[in-house]
């Protein structure tokens, strides 16, 4: 009886390993069929994303209308600010009222415009002769961007290259990027060996998440030059040819 029953055990782990050795044809058709699926699904998305090639530099936002100059015609002390920072003003309007040894002295715009504080400005501020207080920007203001070109780069950018700014004022995650174009390239005024480009903004001043940014001069941002846009499937096809050259 137990040689009978040693010989089923042994017909039957026999069956089980024949099985396990020689699958379905069905699940095998079906394994292989979901296998160049997901290749093909993998090579499509790898076709659509952009993986590009960027340099990394810094830029300074400039602005191609200078500001008129408001300022403390008198010793004395600021005994009214009648003005908030980022307001349009008309020429004549009285600014502030500075307290002097002579009398009240009035401070008026010398233009209508776009009025910014020249720095920290409160009442009662003791005030020195010619200090700045006030910028005005008379009518519209149109900025441009200066960029370092790093040189070991300038062989790879380009006249009319896409620019991606995240200005250090306005954070990224928050406010989204700013996009811009290069104008052109040129040697900098105060260093032979550096370049810089100029670069052009969107008209509307929005970032790609639909933020509007009120730009100043002076800001100061971090900028990726896209120099070549490729696919990762580009990307990825490139390296291997390199590869198999090398």
């Amino acid at each position: 009886m137990d040689i009978v029953d040693q010989e089923n055990k042994q017909k039957h782990i026999e069956e089980i390993q024949e099985i396990i050795s020689a699958p379905p044809s069905w699940l095998l058709r079906w394994g292989i069929t979901l296998f160049f699926a997901v290749l093909v699904l993998i090579l499509a998305v790898s076709e659509i994303i952009q993986y590009p090639d960027v340099v990394q530099t810094t830029l300074k936002i400039r602005s191609l209308t200078l500001p008129h100059t408001i300022v403390a015609v008198k010793y004395g002390k600021l005994a009214k600010l009648l003005v908030d920072n980022n307001q349009e003003v008309k020429k004549g309007q009285i600014l502030a009222v500075i307290k002097s040894d002579t009398g009240m002295i009035n401070v008026v715009a010398s233009q209508t415009g776009h009025l910014t504080y020249a720095g920290i400005i409160h009442k009662n501020q003791e005030l020195v002769l010619n200090k700045v207080l006030f910028f005005i920007y008379e009518g519209g203001q149109d900025f441009f961007g200066e960029m370092l070109v790093p040189k070991a780069s300038l062989n790879e950018v380009k006249e009319q290259q896409e620019v991606m700014i995240k200005l250090r004022s306005y954070p990224y995650q928050e406010y989204g990027i700013f996009h811009g174009k290069i104008k052109y390239i040129t040697n900098s005024a105060d260093n032979e060996d550096e370049y810089i480009a100029e670069v052009d903004f969107n008209p509307n001043n929005l970032t790609d998440t639909r933020k509007l940014l009120i730009l100043r001069d002076g800001m100061m941002g971090d900028a990726g030059i896209i120099t070549q846009n490729q696919t990762v499937l580009k990307r990825l096809m490139n390296n291997i040819f390199e590869n198999i050259n090398h």
